[in-house]
């Protein structure tokens, strides 16, 4: 569309046409050749009222003194760039008022557009500057702004409208106060309806009830059950390992090269059958030795975990960092528990260099938000939720031991502290385990 061809559509526009075309625009840019040819662009397509400044500091000024309908403002400028240049406007600019700010860049990356549009802008214009898109775009975001003062025009007849409905509603109102008989017995019909809802919702209430202390006492059983099974399966695998390690040591010497891998193996599956006991027996403990909360140093509960496993750690040449960390309210003994499995399996999925680990806080949106991240083996997207499902694994115990209960376990430490934990991770790029903590919890066991 040539200019002429937009002046002709401008003037056909209901009567919008002598508006758009007399629109007050304002230029803001440090180049005078970017000025003149703007300028001379706008003219050309029938715009007159234009005003124009290479120097940014001069925008509140300019803008008390123009009023402009449209801003063309150059993003990258000396003294006071584009950014400095959309605060000052969103100041000015009235709060039911719309005023199509226009960027000039030639960095069209979406960093800046998204960092110019969160400022106030309105549309982009990327230089080197081409008339036919300036014409457009100019023309229709005036098209926009007059149709928007127009909706205000609108919008104050209707409120004057409204303003007259509301007194003659008023006297109805009056009218039908004097039917006070009939509002009485709707009162009445009110009054039963309620009391009958009022009684449901006792019901179901005492439903509720009875079933959450039917679930506590399920949870009571299940957590008897785990334990007098551990119990007793731990009995005769303490029977088992003491044969195989006896049967070691007395007849060690008369195996062959098969015979000792056999009683490696079955010696290896035993230990490896105890710490599973011992992690379900945890698992199924979470709740029932769980500790009233209270304020905990999670600095000091860094360094236990690290202590703890500081034969490990040492082992590996591993280096466990961290920033200032808070003290919240929870269970100390969950909270400890909850860092050691994460640093544990930080360190266990390593890849063929030391251990990188590091631990941060920062408090988003009323709840810390915690961050230990690591130079491992990272994580395939599609098992970022799967790990936390009990005795889920993703390798063979040849390749790295475990039993996937101590994830799972995490989980549950997080959910008690009305928190959410998640990872963020590619394969070969390392992993970063992410849980949220509120910043004030309840206390409760």
């Amino acid at each position: 569309m040539g200019s002429a061809n937009f002046r002709n559509e401008l003037l056909l526009l209901s009567g919008q046409g002598d508006a758009l075309l007399g629109s007050k625009i304002l230029i803001i840019d440090d180049e005078e050749t970017n000025v003149r040819l703007l300028r001379r662009i706008l003219q050309h397509s029938g715009f007159e009222n234009i005003s124009s400044t290479t120097d940014s500091r001069r925008t509140v000024g300019l803008f008390k003194e123009v009023r402009p309908d449209l801003v063309l403002s150059d993003w990258l400028m000396p003294h006071l760039d584009g950014g400095g240049v959309l605060g000052l406007l969103r100041q000015l600019i009235g709060q039911d008022d719309y005023l199509p700010i226009v960027v000039l860049t030639a960095d069209v990356t979406p960093q800046t557009k998204r960092l110019a549009l969160s400022m106030g802008a309105t549309d982009f214009l990327t230089k080197p500057i081409d008339a036919l898109e300036v014409t457009l775009r100019v023309g229709n975001l005036l098209k926009t702004r007059w149709s928007h003062v127009k909706i205000l025009e609108q919008n104050a007849m209707l409120e004057e409208m409204v303003r007259k409905r509301t007194r003659h509603l008023q006297e109805t109102l009056a009218e039908l106060q004097q039917s006070n008989a009939e509002l009485k017995r709707a009162e009445q019909a009110v009054r039963a309806f309620n009391a009958e809802l009022e009684q449901r919702v006792h019901d179901r209430v005492a439903d509720l009830t009875h079933a959450q202390e039917v679930l506590e006492m399920r949870n009571l059983d299940l957590q008897q059950f785990a334990y007098v099974a551990s119990h007793d399966l731990k009995t005769p695998l303490r029977t088992i390992s003491g044969f195989v390690e006896l049967l070691r040591d007395t007849y060690g010497g008369q195996f062959d090269a098969r015979g000792v891998e056999w009683i490696r193996r079955a010696s290896d599956g035993a230990h490896r059958l105890d710490a599973l006991i011992d992690n379900l027996l945890t698992y199924s403990q979470l709740d029932s030795r769980a500790q009233p909360f209270q304020p905990v140093d999670l600095a000091a509960v860094l360094d236990n975990a690290r202590e703890d496993l500081g034969a490990v750690i040492q082992e590996t040449a591993a280096e466990v960092a961290s920033g200032a960390l808070p003290t919240i309210t929870g269970d100390r003994i969950q909270l400890t528990q909850l860092f050691w499995n994460i640093l544990d399996n930080a360190i266990k999925y390593r890849g063929a260099s030391c251990p990188r680990i590091h631990v941060s806080a920062q408090m988003t949106q009323g709840e810390w938000v915690f961050a230990i991240a690591d130079n491992g083996i990272g994580i395939d997207p599609q098992h970022h939720e799967k790990i936390f499902e009990l005795f889920r694994r993703l390798h063979s115990q040849r390749t790295f031991a475990g039993d996937g209960v101590g994830l799972s376990i995490c989980r549950r430490i997080v959910t008690r502290h009305s928190g959410k934990i998640w990872v963020e991770s590619q394969p070969g790029q390392g992993c970063t385990v992410i849980f949220t903590l509120p910043s004030s919890i309840d206390a409760h066991s």
